[in-house]
């Protein structure tokens, strides 16, 4: 049996045989780009979510600076669609949690002491942030239970952050202690909610909730970092040592390796094609979403300074 490794490409090229070990390096290198790919996508999915579901509370904003509360069918229509983005995002919050456990198993081997090394991560931000723990609670409830926001409430205030004489609409979405004694809620979460206020609003929650996640997927990306420059050398320098061997200068041409087994008749019994692009996608993909900080410090408004 023969292990291989070709160019992917339209040109004329020669392959190398190599060790079963090494042939298994380069997969297993290929194989933690997949994993970690798939990682970075569903991170991009969150964000998006979470950026639509800003987005929609402007929107409705803007067509309830028309309506006013008195329209209750355009209150409980934008009450409905604030449900339907957040409970989209706190399940793409969820899928997330889910898919940052198999991407750091896959990369370290699920064990008694890298389990507990990602469960930190996560128990550091549910500590440390309120509203992470709210979060957390409203998407079980959410799945399991009822809606998220129970009552949606619009604003009209005289704004005095600017010299000529300007009106600021805001939208509020809330839940109330009360309706969460009503679920399954933690008691802690309801006591520490109690103390708040008996009425809560979602969106600075919603915001630290994003924010904590953000910082556990900035965090492994940082503890994978070496792994993920030292498989990027076993495929680019693989990659550049068949280009010299084969005399080929057109990189363009060149869209990854190809391995393949044969047995000792010579018939291929297994290959798999490996693309080198899907480095750069990952890199885009971490440049776009990148580190964002605190979310609950930024403020997304539609105003115009006077």
């Amino acid at each position: 049996m023969n292990h291989n490794v070709t160019l992917f490409t339209f040109e004329d090229c020669a392959h190398e045989t190599m060790s079963h070990d090494k042939y298994i390096t380069i997969s297993n290198a290929y194989n933690f780009f997949n994993h970690c790919l798939s990682f970075e996508e569903c991170f991009g999915i969150l964000i998006e979510n979470y950026i639509e579901f800003e987005v929609e509370l402007l929107t409705q904003t803007a067509k309830l600076s028309f309506t006013g509360q008195s329209d209750f069918d355009t209150i409980f229509d934008s009450k409905l669609v604030a449900n339907r983005r957040l409970t989209n995002l706190l399940s793409s919050c969820r899928m997330h949690i889910d898919q940052t456990n198999k991407f750091f198993y896959n990369v370290y081997t699920k064990s008694k002491a890298t389990t507990q090394t990602i469960q930190n991560l996560f128990s550091t931000e549910y500590e440390a942030r309120i509203g992470y723990r709210v979060m957390h609670e409203l998407r079980n409830i959410s799945q399991h239970e009822s809606l998220p926001v129970q009552g949606l409430t619009f604003h009209s205030n005289n704004n005095l952050s600017t010299q000529k004489r300007s009106l600021l609409h805001l939208t509020s979405l809330h839940i109330t202690t009360e309706f969460l004694k009503s679920t399954k809620c933690k008691q802690r979460i309801i006591q520490e909610l109690e103390k708040l206020s008996s009425d809560i609003e979602l969106k600075s929650f919603t915001r630290e909730y994003i924010s904590g996640l953000c910082s556990v997927h900035n965090s492994v990306r940082l503890m994978t970092k070496d792994i993920f420059a030292s498989n990027e050398n076993i495929l680019v320098s693989m990659v550049q040592k068949l280009q010299e061997k084969n005399n080929i200068t057109n990189e363009k041409s060149v869209f990854g390796l190809l391995l393949f087994t044969e047995d000792d008749e010579g018939h291929v019994i297994s290959e798999q094609e490996l693309f080198i692009d899907i480095i750069k996608e990952i890199n885009r993909l971490r440049q776009k979403y990148r580190e964002y900080g605190e979310l609950a410090n930024r403020v997304i408004s539609s105003q115009v300074e006077i």
